[in-house]
């Protein structure tokens, strides 16, 4: 992750990150497409990229770069799923989101097992939740879709894509469980006594945290383009390059 001693972000990033969110913002043009039905959960993935991008955004503006770093975590995540369902046929497309669909239900319900198990009564939440997987599974099976669950790896898919930004996320991944590493962030030391908090939590995380998902808001922009068949924008690679070179200049 790059460093940096400003604590909020300057004028040229925000017109970059401006110039990102704006080409993110206008794909697709609003126009009403018949898609097959796991279509509105891809979309839904793109939507949530968009969304963490504005909060990513809104927080390093205001000072809170760290927790901007940890919420860009998940932005890379799923920009790297949308890769993968770009890459995909149709056929393939329908398993990957059955197949992420029905781990994600698969924990639900182990969170609601695990509350019984606690003495809270989950029964209607559970019966509903099984129901719905029950459903889903059936229906994969009349389609001839695979129910193999689909857990994404990061590390693999950013290798697979040949996306950057994969060490970053390890980096990220600190802030999110808050290790010490995190931690160490949140004081200075001057003359063998320690200032924690306030001015003295280390403030030079709201660039590279915004850089981080301007990176992937643009990836998940170019997948999603490609599994709408549309044009991909012309702006994204310039865009790409740009934030490379904003982050290449902070490194030296």
């Amino acid at each position: 992750m790059i460093d940096s001693e400003a604590k909020t972000l300057d004028d040229d990033t925000k017109r970059l990150l401006r110039e990102v969110a704006n080409v993110a913002g206008k794909l697709g043009g609003g126009e009403v497409r018949e898609m097959p039905p796991y279509y509105r959960d891809i979309l839904a993935i793109y939507d949530r990229c968009k969304s963490m991008f504005g909060a990513v955004w809104l927080l390093a503006d205001r000072g809170f770069g760290q927790e901007g770093v940890g919420l860009g975590r998940s932005l890379f995540t799923e920009s790297l799923m949308l890769a993968e369902l770009a890459e995909a046929d149709e056929r393939r497309r329908a398993q990957l989101v059955t197949g992420w669909t029905l781990a994600a239900l698969d924990d639900f319900i182990g969170v609601l097992h695990e509350a019984e198990s606690r003495g809270d009564d989950a029964t209607a939440a559970l019966s509903a939740l099984t129901s719905a997987r029950k459903r889903l599974e059936a229906s994969a099976q009349r389609e001839n879709v695979s129910t193999k669950r689909w857990r994404p790896t990061e590390k693999a898919l950013a290798r697979k894509h040949n996306m950057d930004g994969y060490l970053d996320f390890r980096v990220a991944h600190h802030f999110v469980h808050g290790t010490t590493l995190a931690g160490s962030q949140r004081y200075t030391e001057r003359d063998d006594v320690f200032y924690i908090g306030g001015p003295a939590a280390r403030g030079g995380w709201s660039v590279p945290a915004a850089l981080f998902a301007a990176q992937s808001l643009l990836y998940a922009c170019r997948a999603t383009s490609s599994i709408l068949e549309l044009n991909e924008p012309a702006e994204v690679g310039e865009l790409l390059e740009r934030l490379d070179a904003v982050a290449e200049s902070m490194r030296t």
